[in-house]
């Protein structure tokens, strides 16, 4: 009988750290892994932001996309569109555009040429927007933040 437990405990010592070393990734990932309500919200107070629908004279119909990295946990949110002109005119649009709606230009490129990247308080974090193209007759206007004040320009 005494063998039956100590046996039961010596079992009970190699398997509560067992539990433990496998439950726990897997608690994680069930309950805490990926994007969460915080990041939803962020994703909603960048989506509303009018620089996104505010499009160059001549761009086509644009699609909006919006998305949430599961591993960093950061936000994307932005709008594609089609447009055939230069890449100075669109640059020239949205350098307006943005400062007209509070964005702040980063410091010139290392040529010297304006940044095509702006900052701005979004959802109590620092949000990059970005301007890329036009690449095959399609520009992308995106705006990426996460709450760990990472920068994306």
């Amino acid at each position: 009988m005494r063998r039956h437990w100590v046996g039961l405990l010596v079992a009970g010592l190699i398997a509560v750290p067992m539990v433990m070393f496998v439950g726990e990734p897997i608690r994680y990932f069930l309950f805490t892994y990926g994007c969460r309500e915080e990041e939803d919200r962020l994703a909603e107070a960048i989506a509303g932001d009018p620089v996104l629908d505010a499009l160059p004279a001549g761009a086509g119909k644009g699609e909006t996309y919006k998305g949430c990295d599961d591993d960093d946990l950061f936000v994307s949110v932005g709008t594609e569109f089609p447009y055939d002109a230069s890449r100075q005119s669109v640059l020239v649009h949205y350098r307006e555009t943005a400062r007209a709606n509070g964005w702040q230009p980063q410091a010139t490129d290392t040529d010297g040429s304006p940044s095509d990247c702006f900052t701005k308080r979004v959802g109590g974090t620092t949000a990059y927007l970005s301007v890329y193209g036009p690449d095959n007759g399609k520009v992308e206007v995106g705006i990426t933040a996460d709450q760990a004040g990472s920068e994306w320009c």
